[in-house]
């Protein structure tokens, strides 16, 4: 497995206004998630984090930590595994989308981060830093979170408070050791756009060329680093909807993605890869996969698109014209064994092949212009 994206992170608490959350963050000279604060919360009561005096009461840290998914479940099962209900994160993205400790929403800060702990295993009462928290409130965000199990934040519909997605951050100190793993609140990413048959295979999408319904596509990250798509990298599967659009939502900035494209039975293959402009070309190599993409928080990156071609036949029949009348006469035969060459428009051989033992030839090629030249054999 690769490494995780590392950040350097300076962690404070108690925030600038505790609500909705006791501790603040910021990244240190990162231009993806920038500069500013975003709230905070404890993912694992198991691990602890030292934070040290600023000053005026207040205390901070900067340190390391490795960005991880909080939906890619095996892999934080294998990092982190004293969070016991991995599973439940799902259920977190949805209370942290909610924002219920914002000043009037009638739950502090406490109770929030009291049922984040629940949720994910672990036992809030012998905290001293949440407060008082209502344990029926806490009970109350607990069962609200579980009736939205599969919930994943989208940015690319209209609902502006199912957007956020919670990012799971594992500090750890100069020398290695592991520190509290936190949550934070950034925007989604998404990704996608179209497949299409491109009827003249010249990777572009060009007028009068459509899509094409139907097509499987992957989600994937190379987590072993053998440049294969492997059983347990696919993260989702989707299909191409009836104008051959798809997408992907709920993906978490800072982390690299890929797709792959799988080749329908009635197609022979992709086009060119990277032929022209980036939205209007296929980014998919001959194998049906993209190149790695970053996103941003709040990128919907909709140039990812994939070419579909069906390639020609050219050929047929090199015989033994007896009485030369140009026609192909009963009892005439095929000879076999002659060289055919294929020629591109610039009269360039591109292929070359001999004829069967009944005379026959052929050629598969992409759509294009091309010329056949018979070689005569001596005599």
């Amino acid at each position: 497995m690769p490494q995780a994206p590392v950040v350097t992170i300076k962690v404070t608490y108690p925030g600038s206004i505790p609500d909705p959350s006791y501790f603040d963050l910021q990244f240190i000279n990162n231009a993806l998630f920038g500069s500013g604060n975003y709230d905070t919360w404890c993912a694992d009561r198991d691990i602890s984090i030292d934070l040290y005096s600023q000053g005026n009461g207040f205390y901070s840290s900067t340190v390391s930590a490795s960005i991880y998914s909080t939906y890619e479940i095996p892999i934080l099962s294998a990092t982190i595994p004293t969070i016991t209900n991995t599973g439940n994160f799902d259920l977190v993205n949805w209370l942290l989308n909610q924002n219920f400790s914002a000043s009037g929403n009638g739950y502090t800060f406490g109770e929030v981060q009291a049922a984040v702990w629940t949720l994910l295993g672990d036992d809030y009462t012998s905290s001293t830093l949440i407060g008082t928290p209502d344990p029926v409130k806490i009970n109350t965000l607990v069962a609200l979170a579980s009736q939205h199990d599969g919930y994943v934040p989208d940015i690319t519909d209209s609902d502006p408070t199912n957007d956020k997605i919670a990012v799971l951050l594992f500090p750890h100190k100069a020398d290695g050791t592991a520190q509290q793993p936190i949550l934070i609140r950034v925007d989604s990413a998404a990704l996608g756009d179209y497949v299409w048959a491109d009827g003249n295979a010249n990777g572009a999408q060009d007028v009068g060329e459509y899509g094409v319904q139907g097509v499987t596509v992957n989600l994937w990250r190379d987590l072993n680093d053998n440049l294969a798509v492997d059983a347990n990298e696919i993260l989702a599967t989707t299909t191409t909807d009836a104008s051959g659009y798809y997408k992907f939502f709920g993906l978490t900035p800072g982390l690299q993605y890929q797709l792959q494209f799988i080749k329908p039975a009635n197609y022979s293959g992709f086009t060119l890869q990277d032929a022209t402009g980036d939205t209007l070309d296929s980014d998919a190599n001959s194998s049906g996969i993209t190149a790695a993409v970053t996103l941003a928080p709040g990128e919907f990156n909709t140039s990812i698109d994939a070419g579909l071609v069906q390639k020609a036949h050219i050929g047929d029949f090199i015989w033994e014209d007896k009485n030369a009348n140009g026609q192909q006469d009963v009892g005439e035969t095929g000879i076999a064994g002659v060289t055919v060459q294929l020629k591109d428009a610039g009269g360039n051989v591109v292929q070359t092949t001999v004829t069967g033992a009944n005379g026959g030839y052929g050629f598969d090629v992409l759509p294009g212009t091309y010329s056949v030249q018979v070689v005569a054999p001596a005599g």
